[in-house]
């Protein structure tokens, strides 16, 4: 959960986040085209008993819905990814459950509070999917027996993949001038965070932020590391018309104060990007994480900055100086959409309280953000499988699939169908 104070901060905020309108949307390029991916989710428990407590590792893998044997490196790269995580889940079980079993007792032995609930999860969120290159979100939640959530680890990292070579980027490869690059996400910091006083020394730390976040990538060869080595470290995503920053605790500020994170755009800085990632598809989409916002050009050259916070009160959405308070969900999955046409949405995929999926549909327009609901319609495939859950990522807005929800007890994988987005912003079904 958002407290009320920062959710209204970041209000605030994004009447600076909006950069002027364009004429058109510079680095729209057809020739670029989206990539069809599914994301899984993997859980595992302990076969052993625990003595009560509730222990569990989850982590996500993506991969492409299709073989491509274009993509072949790609699909190696991910590939890689998922068995790192999966192997570091299963033979680290024993020791996880060693370690939660000695936090639980000296809890109660300290008088403290004690759920019995451990788990790590890494989750994903794609920033980026197409012909030019793959970019995805990873983020870190540990909680270790705690009663409530606050005050548990969480960190984010950033994978960004060379679709055609499936070689990790590192900022120098796409990125060369690497103290303009601090500079300007420096000067985006400080309008971002006005109140925040991040010293005179930004640059220079946000510069050691992200040189430690290379640094991970080079030293690991890409493997899978455990949420606590991101401490401190900066790291980023590509994304269609810009990159995003992040900077995890402490690096550029107490640990009470959260992830920071900026957006630099292509049209503001063309001279910082290499020429190759600065061209996007001209219709898009953006898998978001909830809390940290991010900004974007649309397709009619616009700017528009965009957040969506998980509240007491349900999915809480800002798109410049709009917001909406929406009804409770739970396991929100947002993904904004984007149009060559201007056209702009926010389609979130929400468990309701029934509990039922169902789709979300928030049109961002100039004056007001307005709600349509798809009912029974999700991404998620309700499949119980040697993969687990299954979810597919809303990564072209012209050709994407959804399960109907009403197949969420049936134990086999429910039927996807292709839709696109419609006129009115809502699915619309393709003819086979």
């Amino acid at each position: 959960m958002f407290p009320v104070k920062t959710i209204l901060s970041f209000c605030l905020l994004s009447l600076l986040l909006l950069p002027r309108a364009m004429a058109a949307d510079a680095y729209a390029d057809e020739s670029v085209r989206p990539l069809e991916i599914e994301r899984h989710v993997h859980l595992v428990s302990p076969r052993a008993d625990t003595g009560g407590l509730d222990i569990c590792l989850s982590h996500a893998a993506l991969n492409l819905r299709s073989h491509h044997q274009v993509y072949g490196k790609l699909m190696g790269r991910l590939d890689a990814h998922s068995s790192e995580q999966t192997l570091a889940a299963h033979h680290g079980m024993k020791g996880y459950v060693q370690k939660a079993t000695q936090i639980h007792e000296q809890r109660l032995a300290d008088g403290l509070p004690a759920d019995g609930i451990f788990f790590r999860e890494r989750e994903v969120f794609v920033r980026r999917a197409d012909t030019v290159a793959v970019s995805f979100l990873e983020r870190n939640l540990i909680h270790e027996g705690g009663p409530a959530l606050a005050g548990d680890l969480h960190s984010v990292y950033g994978r960004n993949i060379d679709t055609a070579s499936g070689k990790y980027l590192t900022l120098p490869d796409v990125c060369p001038d690497a103290e303009g690059l601090a500079a300007a996400i420096a000067r985006q910091l400080r309008r971002d965070y006005p109140d925040t006083s991040f010293g005179d020394n930004l640059e220079a730390a946000v510069f050691r932020c992200l040189q430690e976040g290379d640094d991970l990538i080079i030293s690991r060869h890409g493997g899978t590391y455990t949420a606590e080595g991101n401490e401190g470290a900066g790291t980023w995503t590509l994304e269609p018309r810009g990159a995003t920053f992040y900077f995890n605790p402490p690096g550029l500020g107490a640990v009470r104060a959260g992830i920071y994170c900026a957006t630099i755009l292509f049209d503001e800085y063309p001279e910082l990007f290499k020429e190759k990632y600065r061209r996007g598809p001209a219709t898009y989409a953006i898998e978001l994480m909830p809390g940290l916002p991010v900004r974007t050009i649309l397709g009619n050259g616009k700017g528009a900055a965009v957040g969506i916070y998980q509240t007491d009160s349900g999915p809480y959405l800002n798109f410049g100086p709009l917001h909406y308070q929406d009804e409770p969900a739970a396991d929100i999955r947002p993904t904004l959409v984007s149009l060559s046409d201007g056209r702009c949405y926010l389609y979130v995929d929400a468990l309701t309280t029934s509990p039922q999926h169902e789709l979300r549909v928030f049109t961002m327009g100039d004056q007001v953000i307005t709600r349509q609901v798809d009912a029974h319609h999700s991404s998620f495939v309700y499949g119980s499988g040697t993969h687990g859950k299954k979810w597919q990522v809303l990564t072209d807005p012209q050709h994407f699939l959804l399960t109907d929800d009403t197949a969420r007890f049936d134990k086999k994988e429910a039927p996807a169908f292709p839709y696109m987005t419609g006129k009115d912003g809502l699915p619309e079904k393709l003819e086979p």
